[in-house]
């Protein structure tokens, strides 16, 4: 049997597709639904944004409302794994 350049064998393209299936379930398994979930959505933003160059351009506007609905996501998932705990004890504070 030989290949064609370019063309994967039967092993490392089966590697290849179960590869990020594994990664996926490993994520939805430890962290569950929710973080599989807002994985998707920023992975979607990201895809489709457009690209700021030139910075001056009329769509810096939308990439830029982008990266702070995913700043805002990250700030609200940090905030609530913290459980209602101060970031920063007062032991740090005394020292």
């Amino acid at each position: 049997m030989s290949y064609t350049r370019g063309e994967p064998s039967t092993v490392s393209g089966a590697i290849g597709a179960a590869l990020p299936v594994l990664i996926l379930l490993a994520l939805l398994h430890r962290f569950g639904f929710l973080a599989v979930i807002t994985r998707d959505a920023v992975n979607a933003m990201l895809l489709f944004a457009p690209v700021l160059w030139p910075p001056a351009a009329w769509h810096t506007g939308v990439l830029l409302f982008l990266v702070a609905i995913i700043l805002a996501i990250a700030l609200f998932a940090f905030f609530t794994s913290l459980g209602g705990r101060r970031i920063f004890s007062t032991d740090l504070l005394e020292a």
